[in-house]
């Protein structure tokens, strides 16, 4: 089961109400996805590896974005850094 701290689970809420407003935003998306893989306690490599194994073809650029909104999350999902 994921861990989130109370600033995680305020972000990802707001975040995922914002995706039902724009479903086709990758930086929301990306945003999500990080704080989720945090949750779970994925790794760098572990989080590559994921991305790597999805073709992206529908959104071409996800993989950068998720990529970068990790390394700009905290560990264990807890709150994007500024």
């Amino acid at each position: 089961m994921p861990e989130f701290d109370a600033r995680s689970a305020d972000d990802l809420a707001d975040l995922v109400e914002a995706q039902l407003l724009a479903p086709r935003d990758g930086a929301i998306r990306s945003r999500i996805d990080a704080i989720v893989a945090h949750g779970y306690g994925l790794t760098d490599a572990d989080y590559r590896r994921i991305l790597d194994s999805f073709s992206h073809k529908s959104q071409p650029d996800l993989p950068t974005l998720c990529r970068d909104a990790f390394a700009r999350t905290a560990p264990h999902g807890r709150g994007i850094a500024a």
